[in-house]
């Protein structure tokens, strides 16, 4: 088994429907307090419904899988298997706790994986073993890919059609908040003609940088006690579908 010892503090907490996030260092928290599973079905898990063929899909921000483990669960549903996915997380210890979970290996965060397992599973109404394998496989042929520190540029040299932002706050990394950083990251790694965008903030720089880049931002309530989350869509004209409006 790999090392998955941490440079980083993280402690376990359960949220208000009964999933487990994380804080760091006994500080900020990786979702809210009123319900991890539930935003991240709330925020992110609407977006995967969009009428999309062999969706390229991008997750910034691993953390503990969530919305991964719901994009695999989704389409297993669906019973499709003409997506991809490619998760960016800069703190190696989450990446690998997750992979050894996934790979029947020992893992520090295992409680915190079989809770969110358990709940996907419920919500979809689907069985863990099927679940745990679409995973495994992802991992193994490629079709899920794990890295660190987010690039400048796709190392795959491809733009994406499906966006879920879910870095940590701009308190804990400034950077992947900025607007110069949004200015760089839209143009590259959104597909030109068709891309959805979701985040859990509401920022002013997030929202000029969406709308210079040519896309519509739609308001959207955000989730527990955040009053705005962001919702963004930009749509090529050959592509024929407009983006559904969002539930509140």
């Amino acid at each position: 088994m790999s090392n998955c010892k941490s440079p980083i503090s993280f402690k376990m907490l359960e949220t208000a429907d009964g999933s487990p996030t994380l804080s760091l260092n006994d500080g900020e928290k990786m979702h809210s307090m009123q319900g991890a599973f539930a935003e991240s079905l709330y925020i992110y898990g609407e977006l995967l419904k969009e009428p999309i063929a062999s969706p390229r899909i991008l997750s910034v921000g691993l953390g503990l899988g969530y919305n991964e483990i719901i994009t695999f669960a989704h389409f297993l549903k669906k019973g499709r298997t003409d997506f991809t996915i490619e998760s960016y997380e800069s703190v190696e210890f989450l990446t690998q706790a997750l992979k050894n979970w996934i790979q029947g290996n020992s893992s520090p965060l295992q409680e915190c994986y079989e809770n969110i397992l358990h709940r996907t599973c419920e919500h979809f109404a689907i069985n863990k073993m099927p679940l745990l394998e679409s995973l495994r496989m992802g991992l193994k042929n490629k079709t899920w890919t794990i890295k660190g520190e987010l690039p400048l540029a796709p190392t795959t040299h491809q733009s994406f059609q499906v966006i879920l932002y879910d870095a940590y706050s701009s308190e804990t990394n400034q950077e992947l908040w900025s607007e110069s950083h949004f200015d760089s990251f839209i143009p590259t790694f959104c597909d030109p003609e068709c891309c959805h965008f979701t985040t859990y903030a509401a920022t002013g720089a997030l929202n000029r940088s969406l709308k210079r880049h040519g896309f519509t931002v739609l308001k959207r309530p955000g989730f527990g006690h955040k009053r705005e989350s962001t919702q963004a869509h930009r749509v090529g004209l050959n592509k024929g579908n407009e983006p559904r409006p969002l539930p509140s």
